[in-house]
C-alpha cells in the first residue's frame, strides 16, 4: 500500500534529473545576477549621489521592492501559464534589459540630478536622488528576474506533500546564488573591469539562463549541443591540457632520443600534479610513441582522466615562456572522463604544435580531429564528424585568437529529443586586452532540433563582423561594427503549447512561423557618424518591419567625456554633483542626419479582414469600410497636419496593403536638443524642419 510520501516521490520522479538540475542551476544564476547588479548599482549611483548610507538604503529597498513585485507577478503568471518557455521569456526580458542600462544610465541620472538640483539641503538631494535613481535603474529588470522562484516552484512541484521541500530547496539555492553574486561581483569583477562590461556580462549570463528554458520540458531536457569538445574539459587543468593536443600532420625531425623525450614529458605532467600511467615507450622513427597512456588530474572540481591507445609526437620541449611544447602530436582512440561523469571520445586527435604554460597560456596550431563523441550526461550524446582549426591562442592576461575554425556534421541525441547542426565556421576571432575585440565570418548553418513540440529549423545564424575597442571602458560608443543575421527560422505554431494562440493563427491560415532577421551597425570614424544601416524583422506570409538611423556630430571620446563625472575640487574626496550640463551639451551636439521606418505587408492584413468578415458574416469590403470610417473620424479630430498625414497614409494602406514608409530627411543636420524643444513648443513645424515624409506604397 502506497503512502502519501511514496506518491509524492513518484510524482516528483516525472521530472528528469536534467530538468531539475536546470531549475536549480538557474535558481543559483538568477540569484547571483540580481545581487551582482545590486552591488554594481552603487557604481552607477555613486558619482551622482555619493556612496553613503542613503544610497545603500535606496539600493537595498529598491531590490526588495522589485523582488516583492516579481514574486507576486511570478506566482500569478505561473498559475496562469505554467510552462518553462514562459519563465524563459521573462528571464530573457529582464536580463536583456540590463544590457541597455549602460546606454542611458548616465544621461538619465544627469537629468535627474538637474531636476533635483533645486533642493537646498544636500541630504535631501542624496536621499531622493538615490531612491529615484535606484528605482529607474533597477526596478524593472530585477522585478522580471524576481519571478523566477515562485514560477520555478510551480514548474517543479508535482505533489503537495513535498511542497515545502521543493520551495525551500529553490529559495535556498537562489539565496546561495545571491551570496555568490554579491561576493564575486564586489571582490573580483568590480576591481577587474568597468561597470559597463560587468553589466553586459550579467546580462549575457541571465539571457543564457532564460534561453535554456525555451527548449526545456519538465519530463526531459533539450539535447546538450554544447559539444565544446575535449578542449573545454581538458584545457582547464595542467594534466588534461597536455592530453588534449591534436592535428594535421607535417612531421618534424625525429627526436634523437625518443625514450628520453617521452620520459621528460611524463615527468613534466607529474610535476604539475597529474597521476600518469603508461605502457611501452617506443621509438616511432620520427619521434616517440607512448602506448596505453592514462593521465589523471587531482583537481576535485575540474579533474579529469584521459586515456589513449597511443600518443605519438615528433618532439617535446619545456620552454621558458611557453611551458610544455609538443610538435606533430597525434592521439589515437582518445577518451576523456570528467569528475562530473561527462565523457568525450575521439578516434584521432592531432596538432602540428601545442604549447601550454602554468600561467594559463595555450597555443594550438593545425588542430584536427575526427569521429568525436561527447556524452555530457547519461542518456545524451553529441557526435562531430570533423573538427579543424588553423590557430587557437589564449592568454588570460592579453587575450587570444582563433583562425579558420570548421566544425562539421554535428548531431545530438537524448532519450526523447534529437538535433543537428550542419557546420560551425569561423574566419577569425581576435581579443587584444584591453584594446580591441573583433570577430569576422562566424556562421552556424543548417540547425535542426526535433522536439516533442515539433521540428525547429534555422538555415543560418551569422555574425558577419564585430568590433569593439577599449574593452575595459564604460563608453557604449566604443562598439564600432556589428553585423548579424538569422535566416530561415521555421517553427511549428500548432503544437498545442498554447491552444488559443494556435487556434487564432490557424484561422488566419498559419501553421508554422517562418522568419529572418538582420542587424547592421557601423561607426564611421572619418565623418563621425553612427550608422544603424538596417534593423529588419521579416516574417514570411505576414510582413516585414525595418528601421534605419544615422546620427553624427560627436566622437566616442566626446560621449565618454560627457558621461564621466566632473573632477573633484582640490581638497575634496568626492566630486560635486553633476548638474546635467554635460549631458545637455552632448544632446546639443548630436545631429539627426536621417531615419527610415517601414512596414511591408505580405498578407496579414488581408487575412485579418477575411477572418473578421467570416466572424461577422459579412463581406470583406464592409469590414474595410468600417476600419476606414473609424480612422477617418479620428483623423478629423486631429489639429496637427502631421498627425493627419499619418492617418491618411494608414487609410490608404488599409485600402491597398503594400508598404507603409516614414522617411526623415532634415534639410540640414538638426541636434537632438533642438528637436526636443521644437516638439514641445511647436510640433506643427516638425514635418518641414525634419523633412518628414509618410507614404503608403502600393504593392
Amino acid at each position: 500500500m502506497s503512502t502519501t510520501s511514496d506518491r509524492s516521490h513518484a510524482a516528483d520522479a516525472q521530472h528528469s534529473r536534467s530538468f531539475l538540475l536546470l531549475v536549480y542551476a538557474n535558481a543559483f544564476i538568477t540569484g547571483a545576477v540580481v545581487m551582482g547588479f545590486e552591488m554594481l548599482g552603487s557604481r552607477y549611483l555613486n558619482p551622482f549621489f555619493g556612496s553613503g548610507i542613503y544610497t545603500w538604503a535606496a539600493l537595498i529597498s529598491t531590490v526588495l521592492a522589485a523582488l516583492t513585485a516579481g514574486y507576486f507577478f511570478g506566482g500569478w503568471m505561473a498559475d496562469r501559464n505554467p510552462k518553462p518557455s514562459g519563465l524563459g521569456w521573462l528571464i530573457v526580458a529582464g536580463s536583456a534589459y540590463l544590457a541597455f542600462i549602460p546606454l542611458f544610465a548616465d544621461g538619465m541620472l544627469d537629468l535627474l540630478s538637474a531636476i533635483l538640483g533645486g533642493l537646498a539641503d544636500q541630504r535631501e538631494f542624496e536621499r531622493w536622488g538615490s531612491i529615484a535613481g535606484a528605482m529607474l535603474l533597477l526596478f524593472v529588470p530585477l522585478a522580471l528576474l524576481g519571478v523566477y522562484s515562485p514560477y520555478a516552484i510551480r514548474l517543479t512541484l508535482r505533489a503537495t506533500a513535498r511542497s515545502g521541500t521543493v520551495a525551500g530547496r529553490i529559495y535556498g539555492i537562489s539565496t546561495l546564488g545571491s551570496i555568490f553574486g554579491t561576493l564575486f561581483t564586489t571582490f573580483y569583477l568590480i576591481p577587474a573591469m568597468g561597470s559597463r562590461h560587468i553589466t553586459y556580462l550579467l546580462s549575457a549570463i541571465g539571457v543564457a539562463a532564460g534561453l535554456s528554458f525555451l527548449a526545456a520540458r519538465p519530463g526531459r531536457t533539450a539535447p546538450a549541443l554544447a559539444a565544446l569538445l575535449i578542449a573545454g574539459a581538458a584545457l582547464g587543468v595542467p594534466g588534461a591540457a597536455q592530453a588534449e593536443p591534436p592535428a594535421r600532420l607535417e612531421l618534424a625531425q625525429a627526436s634523437p632520443n625518443a625514450k628520453e623525450a617521452a620520459e621528460r614529458l611524463i615527468a613534466y605532467l607529474r610535476k604539475n600534479g597529474a597521476e600518469v600511467r603508461h605502457g611501452a615507450i617506443e621509438d616511432a622513427g620520427r619521434g616517440f610513441r607512448i602506448k596505453d597512456l592514462s593521465v589523471t588530474t587531482r583537481d576535485a572540481r575540474q579533474g579529469a582522466t584521459l586515456t589513449a591507445a597511443a600518443l605519438e609526437a615528433a618532439s617535446f620541449e619545456e620552454a621558458a615562456a611557453e611551458g610544455l611544447v609538443l610538435t606533430a602530436a597525434v592521439f589515437t582512440d582518445l577518451a576523456l572522463t570528467g569528475n562530473d561523469k561527462g565523457s568525450a571520445k575521439a578516434a584521432r586527435l592531432a596538432a602540428e604544435r601545442f604549447a601550454w604554460s602554468a600561467a594559463g597560456r595555450i597555443a594550438l596550431a593545425g588542430l584536427a580531429a575526427r569521429d568525436l563523441e561527447v556524452a555530457p550526461r547519461a542518456g545524451e550524446q553529441v557526435r562531430i564528424a570533423t573538427f579543424e582549426t588553423a590557430l587557437f591562442r589564449l592568454d588570460p592576461a592579453q587575450g587570444g585568437a582563433l583562425e579558420r575554425l570548421a566544425v562539421r556534421g554535428i548531431t545530438s541525441k537524448s532519450s526523447t529529443e534529437s538535433g543537428s547542426v550542419g557546420s560551425i565556421e569561423v574566419e577569425s576571432i581576435v581579443v587584444d586586452l584591453p584594446r580591441r575585440a573583433a570577430v569576422k565570418g562566424f556562421a552556424v548553418r543548417d540547425i535542426v532540433a526535433d522536439t516533442s513540440e515539433g521540428t525547429v529549423r534555422i538555415a543560418l545564424m551569422e555574425l558577419r563582423a564585430f568590433e569593439s575597442v577599449n574593452l575595459l571602458d564604460r563608453n557604449p560608443a566604443d562598439l564600432r561594427v556589428f553585423e548579424f543575421a538569422v535566416r530561415g527560422i521555421e517553427a511549428p505554431l500548432d503544437t498545442g503549447k498554447d491552444p488559443a494562440f494556435a487556434r487564432d493563427m490557424k484561422e488566419l491560415g498559419y501553421t508554422s512561423l517562418k522568419m529572418s532577421a538582420e542587424l547592421s551597425y557601423r561607426y564611421d570614424e572619418a565623418n563621425k557618424i553612427f550608422d544603424l544601416g538596417k534593423l529588419e524583422l521579416d516574417v514570411a506570409d505576414m510582413g516585414a518591419l525595418a528601421l534605419s538611423l544615422r546620427i553624427g556630430g560627436v566622437t566616442p571620446d566626446e560621449i565618454k567625456k560627457a558621461m564621466e563625472p566632473p573632477a573633484p575640487p582640490p581638497g575634496q574626496a568626492r566630486p560635486p554633483q553633476n548638474n546635467g550640463a554635460a549631458a545637455m551639451g552632448l544632446l546639443a551636439r548630436i545631429n539627426l542626419l536621417a531615419a527610415d521606418l517601414s512596414y511591408r505587408d505580405k498578407s496579414i492584413l488581408a487575412r485579418v479582414v477575411k477572418r473578421e468578415a467570416q466572424r461577422k458574416q459579412t463581406d470583406e469590403a464592409s469590414i474595410r469600410a468600417q476600419y476606414r470610417a473609424l480612422l477617418t473620424g479620428l483623423r478629423d479630430e486631429q489639429p496637427d497636419p502631421l498627425v493627419k498625414e499619418v492617418f491618411d497614409a494608414v487609410i490608404a494602406f488599409i485600402d491597398n496593403p503594400g508598404e507603409l514608409v516614414v522617411e526623415v530627411r532634415p534639410p540640414a543636420p538638426l541636434n537632438l536638443l533642438a528637436i526636443g524643444a521644437l516638439a514641445a513648443s511647436n510640433p506643427a513645424q516638425l514635418r518641414s524642419v525634419l523633412g518628414i515624409k509618410i507614404t503608403a506604397k502600393k504593392p
